[in-house]
């Protein structure tokens, strides 16, 4: 196992408020702040996992600064399409999956974790290994806007109903300093609405298929 040195960072989810990490990202490198390992639950995958790969944010940065409102798809068709597309053109997510496509966790520069949720019993998963945009999927797949990602005998949801923002993971991963990032709103209790939200997450996925 990799043992992280200098800071950790634990990067939570919150939809576009995640785009704040890029802003953390920045004046840690501006300060000359080293990154040891980061640990990253929904948007905080993202951006996290892209960073750790990459040792840059500037594409990212740039591409989210170009969105307009003819780029993003209204509730009612992301509600409907459920294909994980949140951009109603391809040039974002192109972009991304270009930079990352065939990168695994094991090979980023900076040691990375995503965080996701197992659908059907409600535990936290790791994700320390293997292909990193599958990672970065699985953990942004919110139901019901994103389809749940297969991984192995699991199949994997948004890593925030279990853990927002991940500063145990960091630690976990040995970082002895974590700066923890929380962008998020309030989650859904695990402890009692997992099974409703599963419950219903099922009935949507079958109106889905039926209409």
């Amino acid at each position: 196992m990799e043992v992280v040195k200098n800071i950790g960072l634990a990067l939570g989810g919150g939809g576009a408020k995640g785009l704040a990490h890029i802003g953390v990202l920045n004046v840690l490198r501006e300060a000359g702040i080293p990154v040891g390992g980061i640990a990253g639950t929904s948007m905080g995958a993202l951006v996290g996992g892209f960073y750790a790969a990459t040792g840059d944010v500037a594409l990212l940065e740039d591409l989210f600064r170009s969105v307009t409102g003819r780029d993003l798809v209204s509730s009612l068709t992301l509600l409907m399409r459920r294909d994980g597309a949140l951009f109603t053109t391809q040039r974002i997510r192109e972009a991304i999956e270009g930079a990352l496509r065939g990168v695994t966790i094991e090979s980023c520069a900076i040691p990375f974790r995503a965080v996701a949720t197992d659908a059907e019993t409600g535990e936290m998963v790791i994700l320390d290994s293997g292909d990193l945009l599958e990672a970065i999927r699985a953990s942004i797949a919110l139901p019901v806007a994103f389809s749940p990602v297969r991984l192995g005998d699991r199949v994997l949801i948004d890593g925030g109903f279990v853990n927002p923002v991940p500063a145990d993971v960091a630690r976990a991963m040995g970082a002895s300093v974590v700066v923890a990032v929380d962008v998020s709103t309030q989650w859904v209790s695990m402890a009692g609405g997992f099974t409703k939200l599963r419950d219903a997450y099922t009935f949507l996925s079958a109106a889905h298929a039926v209409f």
